[in-house]
């Protein structure tokens, strides 16, 4: 679970895995899926990973790499696919 700065606890401890908050999403791993909470507690990303061996990717800049089904590709926060931003990046 997650506690404020006066120590009062604002997220339930009910997952089996749960990372510090970066770029305002806490990786989480849930009934042996991966995802990301936000400061409310909510899932707002699931399943992030197809093998239960790999543990979710943070983000960086805003997006996260995936691959998933032999794919890869970039997601931002609102789970919509961003296919250009990084590599225009790295170049």
């Amino acid at each position: 679970g997650f506690i404020n700065k006066d120590g009062v606890g604002v997220i339930p401890c009910k997952f089996e895995f749960a990372g510090p908050f970066s770029e305002g999403l806490s990786k989480i791993k849930l009934n042996g899926e991966w995802g990301y909470i936000d400061k409310e507690g909510e899932r707002i990303i699931s399943s992030v990973s197809d093998d239960c061996n790999n543990m979710a990717p943070d983000f960086q800049d805003g997006l996260i790499a995936i691959t998933k089904k032999q794919s890869s590709y970039f997601l931002d926060k609102t789970w919509s696919k961003n296919c250009n931003s990084r590599s225009n990046r790295s170049r």
